[in-house]
């Protein structure tokens, strides 16, 4: 079976459920990773000239390959583009790709106009591969772009609409998506416990002085709840608030509160290690109730102990960890003297894992799809 992974990121960028994925499907089946394309146009106005195609092997059945930009424009103007002019570049290049491929997988709703326009294939090939789509995340709530929110969303309903399968990550996704798609799964995000044995001892720029270390790991955008974390830097002078991971908003500026920056992924437990409790401060509202987070499993795999805003995602952690829905509930939780790790034991831990892992996801996804091949062919 030949996948062609329209994916929402570059191979290359901190590793999460598109790599993941993509390395345990390759290793049954052929699969072409399509990173996302750099346009000339933004190329232009950052003057650094990345917009050149690119391909190369990850292993012997899992590919890489990057479309030429030079030619295509920036997405927020594609919604203007009824006749999909801004797309041939990049469809020419696909062309044969998609054509040969049993399943075209769409990992960012915004790589659906690479393929929905389908004259520059052979007549007829397209509709014998199954359409995938692979909905990880509300990727119209997340966009701050008016405009590419409105071209965003045009996307996600035609693909609703034309789509075979349906990946899903959360169960309120699953519950919406359900009710007009018969053919939904719901595959979480997974784990990879292995990597905590891979992870160096490596020298951190964290203080050694600190009554108590909460740290959060991971990207602090508008979805971060700024003031709860500077309530708990007023409200525990004494303790430090490491933040490890993009910036997108302003920084708080209280002495207790340190940021990190970005850390290579490989450095990611020995930072959580290095955390007495750590914290998921998203804030609460429909937008969380679609996150499945990577990190609290990142989280779990160092049987850290782990305060996290209370959501719909949270039921099935709700063993392991400990979750508020006020700032009051949370400030008390963060002074208790104790809280419980996650696991007694590393049994209980391993099963956890076993039942989560990332082969466990692949093999799911794998299922479905080959699935629903045989039942294509017996229906014909």
């Amino acid at each position: 079976m030949k996948i062609i992974y329209f994916a929402p990121i570059p191979y290359a960028d901190i590793k999460q459920r598109p790599q993941c994925l993509a390395e345990e499907i390759s290793k049954t089946h052929e699969l072409w990773y399509i990173d996302p394309t750099v346009t000339g146009m933004r190329c232009l106005k950052k003057r650094d000239w990345d917009f050149k195609s690119y391909q190369y092997d990850v292993n012997p059945k899992l590919h890489v390959f990057r479309p030429n930009g030079l030619l295509s424009v920036h997405i927020r103007l594609q919604r203007f583009d009824r006749f999909h002019i801004n797309t041939w570049f990049e469809r020419l290049q696909l062309r044969e790709l998609i054509a040969s491929a049993d399943v075209i997988w769409i990992g960012y709703e915004g790589c659906y106009r690479l393929i929905r326009n389908n004259r520059i294939f052979p007549r007829g090939k397209e509709q014998s591969s199954v359409l995938v789509y692979d909905k990880m995340d509300d990727n119209v709530a997340l966009e701050q772009n008016a405009s590419i929110r409105r071209f965003l969303k045009q996307m996600r309903s035609e693909l609703e609409s034309v789509a075979d399968i349906i990946f899903v990550t959360s169960f309120i996704f699953y519950q919406e998506l359900s009710k007009k798609h018969i053919c939904v799964h719901q595959v979480p995000n997974g784990a990879d416990f292995e990597q905590k044995k891979r992870a160096e001892n490596l020298h951190l720029p964290l203080s050694h002085s600190v009554k108590r270390r909460f740290g959060y790991i991971g990207t602090i955008s508008h979805w971060f709840d700024q003031e709860l974390i500077r309530s708990l830097a007023l409200a525990m002078p004494e303790c430090e608030v490491a933040l490890v991971g993009p910036v997108l908003i302003e920084k708080i500026d209280l002495p207790n509160i340190h940021y990190y920056g970005t850390v290579p992924k490989e450095q990611v437990p020995e930072w959580i290690r290095c955390f007495d409790v750590c914290l998921y401060p998203f804030k609460r509202g429909p937008l969380l109730d679609t996150i499945d987070p990577v990190k609290i499993y990142e989280y779990l795999s160092e049987n850290k102990p782990v305060i996290a805003a209370d959501n719909l995602e949270m039921e099935k952690y709700r063993d392991y960890l400990y979750t508020y829905q006020t700032k009051g509930e949370f400030l008390k939780l963060c002074r208790k003297d104790s809280l419980r790790c996650p696991f007694d034991d590393q049994k209980s831990q391993k099963e956890f894992f076993l039942a989560n892992s990332w082969q466990q996801r692949g093999n799911a996804v794998l299922k479905a799809i080959i699935d629903y091949r045989k039942q294509k062919e017996n229906s014909r």
